[in-house]
Order: C-alpha cells, then structure tokens, then sequence
C-alpha cells in the first residue's frame, strides 16, 4: 500500500488495505494510509467518517479536527487549513503534525519564512519538543541554511543524548556540506 501511494495508485491502495481495515482491531497503519488516500482522492466524507472512527479508537478528540484541517490543506485553502491546524495545536501541543501543517500550508503559499517563524514561535513555548525541532531543521535545509538546520538539531540533543533523528539530520547537514568525515562522526555519535 505505501509503494501504491509513492506511485500516487489511491484506487489500489484502497483496493489493498480494505481487507486490513476491518475488525475489532484495524490496523493503524492501514488506516492511516487509506485516510491519505481519501483525502488524495477528495473524498472529504470518508476522510472525515474514518477520521472520526480513528480518532475514537486512539481517544484522540483532536483527531478528526486535524483530519479536517489537512482536508481544508488538499482542497487549497490554506488560511483556513493554518487557523484549523492552530486550533488543533492549541489544544494539543504534543500533536507536531498540526504545526507540520502550518508550515505545509505556509511553503505552498510560497511563505517559506513565515512557516520557519510559525515553528520557531511554537519552539519557543515547547523547547524540549524534538519533533518541532526536526520539522524546524528540515525548513532550514529546504532554504539552504545548513548553520542553521546544525544549531537547531545540536540544540536538542542535551534534551534526549538519544534522539536518533538528530543524529540522522546532523549527518544529512554534514553530507549537504560535502563533509562526509562529519557525516560518519554524527552516526557513530548514535
């Protein structure tokens, strides 16, 4: 089903998962991939309607408004999607895939800055959260600024030695700066 969806075939990932779907316990991997395929496919009903069950089955109320933000997102309504993924962030800091949003909605409006400052203002209330720090660093390379995109990730190892994907972004910095030694001493570092 994932490679169905690098291939952009959401009929066969549909197709794929339905046996996956169903059950006293369905598969959260299946479903995630059939609500991107929902959501791909802009059928905002189902998307919703699965949303709202996934959301149930994790005890999660901010799921299915996040759903509907990234629906507001597909659909090309961006101010919308970015006040709805604030909300669901306000009322559930830990849920990173809401600010991930805001930064999505941002760089399609060709804001880049603007989705850097929605993450470093996010990071400012929440300055142990590596996920924020990752989407923070991730922004930084796609504008080049590898200094950056080390700062940040250096940042958030005191916080957790062991947050393998600091790591994993130092080596991506070093390689992005041609330094493959850096590269190496970053993954023997984890």
């Amino acid at each position: 089903a994932g490679l169905r969806m690098r291939e952009q075939r959401f009929d066969r990932v549909l197709e794929f998962l339905q046996p996956l779907g169903v059950g006293p316990s369905p598969s959260r991997r299946a479903q995630a991939l059939e609500l991107q395929a929902r959501l791909a496919l802009k059928d905002w009903s189902a998307a919703e309607e699965l949303a709202g069950r996934v959301g149930e089955q994790a005890n999660n109320p901010q799921y299915k408004p996040y759903v509907a933000a990234l629906a507001l997102q597909a659909q090309g309504k961006h101010e919308e999607a970015i006040a709805a993924f604030r909300e669901v962030l306000a009322a559930q800091p830990a849920l990173t895939g809401a600010l991930a949003g805001i930064a999505r909605s941002y760089r399609e409006r060709q804001k880049p800055a603007e989705a850097g400052a929605a993450i470093e203002a996010f990071l400012q209330d929440h300055p142990e959260d590596l996920g924020a720090r990752q989407l923070l660093a991730t922004e930084q390379l796609q504008d080049g600024n590898t200094a950056g995109a080390r700062q940040t990730l250096e940042r958030g190892l005191p916080a957790d030695p062991t947050w393998l994907a600091g790591y994993r972004g130092l080596g991506v910095v070093a390689i992005r700066e041609q330094k493959p030694q850096e590269a190496v001493a970053a993954y023997e570092r984890a």
